[in-house]
């Protein structure tokens, strides 16, 4: 994978990729910049922490400038966090995906890239687009810890499972279940939670456009 070019002096701290399609809950990329020193004119991420898969099995990686570690990475399916210089966050969550890390003296950039939905809670969007996010997030992670659970006598066994899933595999596996959890909520006027239910139902079927005959469960997979 080509690196993006670098931005001159101004840097924007992260960026968001645009959706692949209409119906996709989140972004094809994520750029972002760990800086020596905080510009103070926007989000300054200092440390990026999510999973990564590594030699000996699921690393919980904390990534910040100056990096010193690997430059490829594989980034596998949990939640990212974005933290700056004043211990603000950024939460977001990612099906797994290509993490390529470039140091140079005052800058370290991360590039993420994913065939499933990159989502961020940037709090950029509309108070409704940004409930739903946050929604879909907690649903994605409630989902994942239980599979977790499941295999908390075998860790190792679900370590090997995230680290080889298809990122958009999971995708797909993850998108009924959670969708039929909405559907099985008492009837609400809640209207971020009516926005993601809406937005799981058409990415399915878009989803299944992608991957015909895709017919793997969650448990088959992790």
């Amino acid at each position: 994978m080509t690196m993006p070019a670098q931005l001159s002096n101004d840097h924007p701290g992260f960026v968001l990729l645009p959706s692949r399609r209409p119906t996709e809950p989140g972004y094809a990329g994520l750029d972002i910049w760990l800086l020596e020193q905080p510009t103070g004119r926007h989000f300054d991420p200092s440390q990026i922490v999510l999973y990564t898969a590594g030699e000996h099995g699921i690393d919980y990686s904390s990534l910040e400038h100056p990096w010193s570690g690997e430059t490829q990475l594989t980034a596998v399916c949990g939640p990212i966090d974005l933290i700056d210089h004043k211990g603000h966050h950024i939460e977001g969550f990612t099906f797994g995906g290509s993490l390529e890390i470039e140091t140079k003296r005052t800058e370290t950039k991360a590039v993420l890239r994913s065939p499933a939905p990159i989502l961020l809670n940037t709090q950029t969007q509309t108070i409704r687009a940004e409930q739903a996010v946050s929604l879909l997030i907690e649903e994605f992670n409630i989902l994942l810890a239980r599979r977790k659970a499941f295999w908390q006598d075998n860790a190792e066994e679900l370590e090997q499972r995230l680290a080889a899933a298809n990122p958009l595999h999971l995708y797909a596996a993850f998108l009924p279940i959670v969708y039929q959890r909405f559907k099985n909520l008492p009837p609400s006027d809640d209207q971020a939670q009516l926005s993601a239910q809406h937005s799981l139902h058409v990415e399915m079927e878009a989803v299944a456009e992608l991957i015909p005959g895709f017919e793997l469960s969650l448990a088959s997979l992790l």
